[in-house]
């Protein structure tokens, strides 16, 4: 999806992280193409840091803050803390 919708405005495609492109994605399904190219098309991502840079400005600008509400994110429960100092909390069981 990435590709086919700015796969001519990306410069540093492969300066991009799994999670990032994701994010890009879900953006882009939530119709922030036209924005994206605008702002690629400025020219000013000299390098994958910058074009990131610029990415990450528009989806700010879209709301999005990195989380997927359709993937939960519910707050984890602490691990319970052993009766002794000398256990270690959560420690895989042999087996």
């Amino acid at each position: 999806m990435i590709f086919e919708e700015l796969g001519d405005m990306l410069r540093f495609p492969e300066g991009m992280r799994e999670k990032d492109g994701l994010r890009l994605a879900q953006a882009l399904r939530g119709g922030a193409e036209a924005r994206l190219r605008e702002v690629l098309g400025t020219g000013q991502g000299v390098d994958a840091k910058s074009e990131w840079a610029l990415i990450e400005a528009v989806l700010s600008e879209q709301g999005d803050d990195g989380r997927d509400p359709k993937r939960g994110g519910g707050r984890r429960s602490a691990c319970p803390r052993p009766a002794g100092p000398e256990t270690m909390c959560c420690a895989p069981r042999p087996g």
